[in-house]
């Protein structure tokens, strides 16, 4: 029988670099796609790349989906993984979700799975947390 750790690792990330190109824009709604680059201190620690698409209706209300590959430690396990995210964003209030793809890690976080939660505080305090079990 394999025993499941359950624990929380909390960091904080900067957005290093990020860009977006127009879809589409229909009734009032621009349609975007992106790369995001980030980097990660804290209980995680390293460089993600993501694809990102967004849902823009106003500058400060929006809807995003993202897909991250993340390289380099959680707590004290080295490797990496995949992690989708996304939510709304409605004058400067995210509601997110996020997980783990399963089976994405490598190294010493294979098998990690779980729980993804970003929080924003404007203009630019990303936090990262993330539930593996």
């Amino acid at each position: 029988m394999t025993t499941q750790m359950q624990f929380e690792v909390r960091s904080t990330y900067v957005n290093v670099s990020a860009d977006e190109e127009p879809v589409n824009e229909s009734a009032g709604t621009a349609l975007s796609s992106g790369t995001v680059k980030r980097h990660f201190e804290g209980g995680i620690e390293g460089d993600s790349v993501a694809a990102v698409l967004i849902a823009r209706s106003r500058p400060d209300r929006l809807g995003y989906v993202a897909t991250d590959s993340f390289t380099g430690r959680v707590g004290d396990r080295q490797g990496n993984f995949v992690f989708q995210h996304g939510g709304s964003i409605d004058r400067g209030a995210l509601e997110s979700f996020g997980y783990v793809v399963p089976g994405s890690g490598t190294d010493e976080l294979s098998g990690l799975r779980g729980e993804v939660r970003i929080e924003f505080t404007p203009p630019t305090v990303h936090a990262h947390s993330h539930i593996a079990l």
